[in-house]
């Protein structure tokens, strides 16, 4: 068995040496040092089973020696505090730092100091079975915390995408019907020009024929020649705003969702709650009218796809709201390092002992079948995520104000979660 015995005084280290060396049950290979930082040093390069530690020393005390092991993590061996005076207080202190046993150096005797090693070796051994144990525990905990938070991130991205997907299906009628009106026409439009083509090729025909003239303007009067000319390019006037009134509105989708977004990036807020106005406006334009009060904005570094759900998410509850017919006004403004963007409504405003839920995962006002109350809350975890916040104020009867405070610039960005 290694021993290192740290004692500075020689008679006292050869006493010690001498009660080993008598012991039958092991055989002893025993190392001296007589300072402290010897001993700390003999401890960072060698094997002991146990350490018979000195507790007054010409460099360090007992504790201080302790501190500076687990510091150095050389606490790897049973440590046995030898003393020359009696002291319970100094012997709980001791004990509490980490030594598996106290000893006066007066009942320093063969039987004495091996029961002592044994006890200490015994006791430190249980001692690091317990730390070990400890330590699986802790690491299985973690990986448990680990694998939990990994499956709620992606719950969280599964409402987040649910959430999203019954948007889109509530947007949907409305965005088809935005768009079935310009095709609808152009489409009808072609049918005319069809026929307008046919009959100038009539006409053509007849002139390449050689037909006399009076044969000619029967046959342009019978094409009605004079309204095809004037009208056809109406109509090639009327599809291509039909063709670019439905550009536009792919333009809008393809800007509020931002689909091709996979890093944070710099992005005008006006020009999102724009496309999210142009997205949502069949959903509000027969129950409210919008008003826009847009401050200066710098850009704002986020993930703009994610803050335009969030417009969407506030500007359709807004519409909700309100019973029959109102104002949504959207203003936006800077104070210091951040940007704030008011959504106000004239409905029919929030109870105050609702107003602290209303951001809880499912919690709706709305009739069964009508919301999955999971709106407000992806808000809320999306502007935290940003370091942003919602503040909410409204008066029953007169409408809500849902203020969002977004930073410039980020300080740590988390990933995204579309």
């Amino acid at each position: 068995m290694r021993i290192l015995l740290i004692d500075d005084d020689e008679v006292d280290r050869l006493a010690a040496i001498r009660a080993l060396n008598h012991s039958l049950e092991f055989t002893f290979h025993i190392t001296q040092a007589e300072t402290g930082e010897e001993g700390l040093r003999l401890m960072a390069e060698q094997y002991f089973d146990a350490i018979l530690l000195d507790f007054i020393l010409p460099d360090f005390d007992g504790l201080q020696i302790l501190n500076k092991m687990r510091l150095n993590e050389t606490m790897s061996a049973a440590i046995i505090m030898l003393s020359g005076y009696e002291d319970l207080e100094l012997a709980d202190k001791c004990l509490e730092s980490g030594v598996q046993d106290f000893l006066l150096k007066d009942e320093i005797n063969p039987r004495r100091l091996m029961r002592a090693i044994r006890h200490a070796r015994q006791r430190f051994i249980m001692e690091e079975d317990l730390r070990k144990s400890h330590e699986r525990v802790r690491d299985l905990a973690e990986q448990n915390l680990r694998i939990v938070n990994q499956r709620l991130e992606e719950a969280r991205f599964q409402l987040l995408q649910s959430e999203k997907m019954a948007a889109i299906g509530q947007l949907a009628a409305g965005i088809a019907h935005e768009i079935n009106n310009p095709i609808s026409f152009v489409i009808s439009n072609m049918h005319s020009l069809e026929k307008y083509l046919a009959s100038l090729v009539e006409v053509i025909e007849a002139y390449e024929q050689q037909l006399d003239p009076i044969q000619i303007e029967e046959i342009k009067q019978k094409v009605e020649l004079d309204y095809v000319r004037s009208d056809a390019f109406c109509l090639m006037t009327e599809s291509t705003d039909g063709l670019l009134r439905v550009k536009t509105i792919i333009q809008n989708l393809k800007n509020f969702a931002h689909v091709d977004e996979t890093k944070w990036q710099f992005t005008d807020i006006h020009q999102g709650l724009d496309s999210t106005l142009n997205i949502v406006l069949h959903e509000l334009k027969y129950k409210a009218t919008i008003i826009k009060e847009y401050g200066s904005l710098p850009e704002v570094e986020c993930f703009a796809g994610e803050i335009n759900q969030v417009f969407m998410n506030l500007l359709i509850n807004a519409g909700q709201s309100i019973p029959e017919h109102g104002e949504i006004t959207v203003r936006t403004g800077t104070k210091e390092q951040e940007v704030w963007i008011d959504i106000a409504d004239t409905g029919t405003g929030i109870e105050s002992s609702i107003l602290n839920r209303i951001f809880d995962p499912f919690f709706t006002t709305k009739p069964v079948g009508k919301g999955t109350g999971l709106g407000l809350s992806l808000s809320y975890n999306i502007i935290k995520k940003h370091q942003g916040r919602i503040e909410v104020t409204s008066d029953v009867g007169k409408g809500s104000t849902f203020r969002i405070w977004l930073p410039i610039k980020q300080n740590e960005k988390p990933f995204a979660i579309i």
